[in-house]
């Protein structure tokens, strides 16, 4: 049975056309003129003259008015063309009909590739590209210093697409995927697909529609890397490698996840963002193996059947390694780690000073005690987040200082506990986002701030806060004061 579509489309086609066909009549009228044919009285009668011409011109509009409105086939557009000695697809353009490509070589966009397909029956347009091993580039721009790219394929209604052995480069634009496809009447699949480097989504999939056939996508042995998200809140945003908003299906087998971050999660599937939209949530399924690796702040959110707890080995995605690039932190000779991944339940018991050397990640799935002996922790060479918090999360009796930004960044909505701390001399303010947070017993003193909301503590979005028996002493800079909140 083929998928049912909606009216107004079709409703929406037809008075394009007919309008089409308007404009072609008045042209016709306009390039051949005739004298008014005579009128003839008889009786009661009013009969009209018609000269042979003007008789065959009646007939000729006549008839046109009663042909279909669809365009012949001879009419169609013809997909855009390859370049000779080019990669085997098109660097640009709109697919109109059903079509397959051989990637021969890595190929670098000019521009999207898009296909919109609608009209008044249900054919799918299915695009299917064997890439060899061979790479896709995205086109970008490089006219912002945040990645400016272009999305790569941009598909909607009866278009469909599928990917096989072949690495997407680049990609996201203006809160979209690399890839998007929108209120899909066809499954797509991707097998044996690396996506690396995108913006905002490697994949993005949209159907709001209330009469939404809830199409079935299937990704296989895929791996996403070294993604650029964009946090906006707990629950909505974009998540930096998949998203499924409304009714979208997914079925995923073996899937690499690697140094994703930035968006609310690696994978989420959001409900419909259309008020007063009734739209069921989609089902996101995974299977087979799964590696994490590098993940932040969470893996998955949203409707879905839970999570393999088997890695994946040997070859994954286009000929990627499934070898663990960002292992658990170990203990450094303070007793913390001093940059890098925190998974799981852990508890540190600082013996000496630290020095940090990277950013702290601390997933939205551990949960981690810091229990600091009044020991310093220096974070002059940690970055503007020295530890980003996403899971359960103690931290106490220590000294912080010399973080060039923020000391301590949360995300989500997991309960976190500061108390007995001393924060001094760093540049930038507690960034509390969403979480459940209590600060207890606390001094912050001499924080040094160039922009932002605050120089001591910031609260935004959704986040409940806690603040008690704690002293703000000798901050400058901020436009918030030592405390501010923001939505």
């Amino acid at each position: 049975m083929q998928p049912r579509r909606g009216l107004p489309m079709k409703l929406v086609d037809r008075i394009l056309r007919a309008a089409e066909k308007a404009l072609l009549l008045r042209r016709l009228l306009e390039q051949i003129s005739y004298p008014p044919p005579p009128v003839i009285y008889h009786g009661n009668t009013t009969l009209i003259d018609f000269s042979f011409n003007q008789f065959a011109r009646f007939i000729i509009l006549t008839l046109l008015l009663l042909l279909p409105t669809g365009a012949p086939a001879s009419a169609q557009q013809a997909n855009p063309t390859l370049t000779p000695g080019g990669c085997g697809m098109p660097l640009r353009g709109t697919i109109h009909s059903s079509v397959a490509y051989t990637l021969t070589a890595d190929c670098t966009l000019a521009h999207r590739i898009r296909c919109t397909k609608s009209g008044e029956t249900d054919t799918e347009v299915k695009i299917t590209v064997n890439g060899g091993g061979n790479t896709i580039n995205a086109r970008n721009d490089g006219t912002q210093s945040s990645p400016d790219y272009w999305d790569v394929f941009r598909l909607a209604t009866r278009c469909s697409i599928s990917l096989n052995n072949v690495t997407i480069n680049g990609g996201g634009y203006q809160g979209t995927g690399a890839i998007n496809l929108t209120s899909s009447d066809f499954a797509s699949s991707f097998s044996n697909v690396t996506f690396t480097n995108t913006y905002y989504n490697a994949l993005q999939f949209d159907d709001q529609r209330e009469d939404s056939p809830g199409t079935t996508h299937t990704l296989s042995n895929v791996l996403i890397e070294n993604t650029t998200g964009v946090y906006q809140n707990v629950d909505h945003g974009h998540p930096s490698g998949i998203q499924a908003i409304g009714k979208v299906n997914l079925n995923i087998n073996n899937l690499t996840l690697r140094n994703v971050r930035g968006g609310n999660a690696a994978i989420g599937a959001n409900a419909t963002y259309i008020v007063g939209r009734n739209v069921s949530l989609g089902r996101i399924t995974i299977t087979g193996c799964l590696t994490v690796d590098g993940v932040f702040p969470r893996v998955i959110y949203g409707n879905h059947g839970g999570l393999p707890t088997t890695p994946c080995s040997g070859a994954v995605g286009n000929g990627g390694s499934a070898t663990m690039q960002y292992p658990q932190a170990a203990a450094s000779a303070c007793g913390l780690p001093v940059s890098g991944f925190i998974y799981g339940r852990q508890t540190y018991n600082l013996n000496s000073d630290c020095a940090l050397s990277g950013t702290l990640y601390i997933p939205y799935e551990s949960n981690v005690v810091i229990n600091g002996a009044m020991h310093t922790i220096d974070a002059a060479a940690a970055g503007a987040q020295a530890i980003a918090v996403a899971g359960n999360f103690n931290l106490h009796n220590a000294v912080f200082s010399g973080a060039a930004g923020s000391p301590l960044v949360t995300y989500l909505n997991r309960k976190m506990t500061v108390s007995n701390m001393e924060f001094r001399s760093n540049g930038g303010p507690l960034i509390i986002q969403d979480s459940v947070f209590g600060l207890t017993k606390t001094l912050i003193e001499n924080h040094s701030v160039s922009s932002g909301n605050a120089s001591a503590v910031s609260v935004e979005k959704s986040a409940q806060v806690s603040i008690r028996d704690t002293v703000f002493r000798g901050n400058t800079g901020g436009g918030g004061g030592g405390l501010h909140g923001s939505a």
